[in-house]
């Protein structure tokens, strides 16, 4: 098994997704916006497949410091030898990908996204 990564990252996409939604006022941090964007990613099962260019964004003990990413994509996703924070990358990138479609069509509607979340892992 690989070792865990000490950064994670976005591709320049989406990273440009983050940093505008923070620039927008839809988030207060780009952190933030990363860790929405993981939740997202993992509610709807989207996970960016294949490899992509990442550009370092975080350190992993800024991104998960009680590293409940971790526990939480640990059990969630299917075995294999991926990294954890690898999968973390996936998930955000779709998530950040997905955030910025939601974005381009106006406001996002945080409590519709989250009731669908809801809907989502309840059934």
């Amino acid at each position: 098994m690989t070792p865990e990564p000490t950064t994670v990252g976005l591709s320049s996409t989406g990273l440009s997704v983050l940093r505008s939604l923070e620039t927008s006022g839809v988030f207060h941090r780009v952190l933030d916006a990363y860790r929405f964007a993981v939740g997202l990613g993992i509610a709807h099962g989207g996970f960016e497949q294949g490899e992509f260019s990442r550009i370092t964004v975080f350190n992993i003990g800024t991104l998960d410091p009680d590293r409940s990413l971790f526990v939480a994509v640990a059990a969630l996703r299917s075995m294999t030898d991926e990294p954890v924070y690898r999968s973390v990358e996936r998930y955000a990138e779709w998530g950040a990908r997905e955030l910025g479609r939601l974005h381009s069509g106006g406001d996002i509607e945080f409590g519709e996204l989250l009731r669908e979340a809801e809907d989502l892992l309840r059934g």
